[in-house]
């Protein structure tokens, strides 16, 4: 489990690191009501240090949404294609995330977020 000082050097550490613009352009945009009806699909390709950079960001995203009511941008790959959500992640664990209103996505599913 990470913690404070973890996620603070990660977040430090990785700050310089873009979120995938291409994806970003290709991505349909739905509501967040609509991620448990769709078939999600695990990202192909992800090595240890993606998903060390996409975990420090989920962090920080959650940090902002819990303190300042912050939301970020999801991408989510389903078997259809990418996905964008829009939203306020309420928790971050090392396998899922947790939504508003119970909404669970597996971070194998996770292409990017953008905080």
């Amino acid at each position: 489990m990470f913690t404070a000082i973890h996620i603070t050097w990660a977040v430090l550490k990785f700050d310089w690191i873009k979120p995938k613009y291409h994806i970003a352009m290709n991505a349909l945009t739905i509501e967040k009501e609509m991620l448990p009806l769709l078939p999600l699909k695990r990202v192909e390709k992800q090595t240890a240090t993606d998903k060390g950079i996409l975990l420090a960001r989920l962090y920080e995203a959650v940090m902002r949404g819990n303190t300042y009511k912050s939301k970020c941008t999801l991408y989510i790959q389903t078997t259809e294609g990418v996905r964008k959500v829009y939203t306020t992640i309420w928790h971050a664990s090392e396998s899922h995330i947790c939504l508003k209103g119970g909404v669970t996505v597996p971070i194998r599913c996770i292409v990017d977020v953008e905080i």
